[in-house]
């Protein structure tokens, strides 16, 4: 699933270490997962600040080489990263913020709004920039609980 996430094909003796480099840097800088994968798709990653930093440069092209080790075209490996990458996920604050919505207010718009966004997780939907962010930080520690 990782190979096809990075758009690797085949097997080469550095795909585990480039695989376990890149989960360490979004790990160690605090990335978000989803967006760190749409964003390796993205033409330029120069947008994001963390891409800048001198370890990410280094992944990032490590990453290129082996995708020239492919031996396919760069558009098959864009084409495997976009069938592997969502741009969404239900993000637990976006499905309490509808819940608490319906229950609190008795709107059931956020929840259907929510609902037609994740059902096409791969599909860029004009209007997802909130689906595709964390929460806002507080002080406080943010948990969840599961409901079975």
């Amino acid at each position: 699933m990782m190979k096809k996430k990075l758009g690797i094909f085949g097997d080469t003796t550095e795909d585990y270490s480039l695989i376990q480099n890149l989960l360490s840097l979004i790990k160690n800088k605090k990335l978000d997962y989803t967006n760190t994968f749409r964003e390796l798709m993205s033409k330029s990653t120069k947008k994001q600040e963390y891409f800048k930093a001198k370890d990410f440069v280094n992944w990032h092209m490590a990453w290129k080489e082996r995708l020239k080790k492919n031996n396919k075209s760069l558009e098959s490996s864009l084409k495997i990263m976009e069938e592997n990458n969502p741009f969404v996920r239900p993000r637990n604050h976006k499905v309490e913020e509808a819940l608490e919505a319906i229950s609190i207010d008795g709107d059931i718009e956020p929840v259907k709004k929510l609902l037609k966004i994740v059902s096409k997780p791969y599909l860029k939907q004009d209007g997802i920039d909130s689906y595709t962010t964390n929460p806002p930080t507080n002080d406080s520690k943010y948990q969840t609980f599961c409901g079975t």
